[in-house]
């Protein structure tokens, strides 16, 4: 489905949270900046990623940023991996 957003559209929250937390393990962000949190959205009724606003419980949780973490890292030994 394509949304007026121009976001990528998401059928559930859970999808949606998915992706987030994949943006943040692919792209590491110090400043704060990227996606913190998902909404749904009134023009399409998909799930977006927003960066603007609170960061969301999901992301708070200890138990993400461990596997956030854990993400980080096996990304990194893919991509050293790959470039044998």
């Amino acid at each position: 489905m394509d949304c007026t957003t121009r976001k990528t559209c998401y059928n559930t929250k859970e999808q949606a949270e998915d992706a987030l937390l994949r943006a943040r393990a692919q792209y590491p962000s110090s400043s704060g900046a990227g996606p913190v949190a998902v909404y749904h959205c009134a023009y399409c009724s998909c799930y977006h990623l927003t960066s603007k606003g609170e960061v969301s419980d999901l992301l708070r949780s200890k138990n993400t940023r461990q596997k956030i973490d854990l993400q980080r890292e096996a990304n990194y030994w893919e991509s050293k991996m790959k470039g044998r």
